[in-house]
């Protein structure tokens, strides 16, 4: 199977500006926390699995996949890891420090429970 990728190109960019528009719409302006908590894990599935098969279409060698496929699985767990939405306004947070969990909320000041997964 030998596909342009100058054909596929197109079609990637369009893909991922429509996931990015609904993952703003979806994640950062929707306020249902239970959504939110359930689709954003499955969400980033979806987006690794997507790269993964745009990757394989325009034609990437086998030993691409050696690295490409740890690093999707890697970005997508610490994408689900580090995100976190406050219980009180519902707004999604990303920590960026690994090492420290987040205690407040930025937005709106409360404690966050980082007992509770994807909290």
């Amino acid at each position: 199977m030998t596909n342009n990728p100058d054909e596929i190109f197109p079609f990637f960019i369009a893909t991922w500006i429509v996931l990015g528009i609904s993952g703003l719409i979806l994640f950062n302006k929707n306020r249902d926390l239970q959504f939110k908590k359930k689709w954003f894990p499955k969400f980033i599935i979806l987006i690794g699995t997507l790269f993964t098969f745009f990757v394989w279409l325009m034609g990437a060698t086998l030993e691409a996949f050696y690295l490409l496929i740890p690093g999707v699985i890697l970005i997508s767990f610490l994408n689900i890891r580090l995100t976190k939405f406050c219980s009180t306004c519902g707004k999604m947070m990303y920590n960026y420090f690994w090492f420290t969990k987040m205690k407040y909320c930025s937005k709106c000041g409360a404690e966050l429970d980082n007992n509770e997964k994807n909290s």
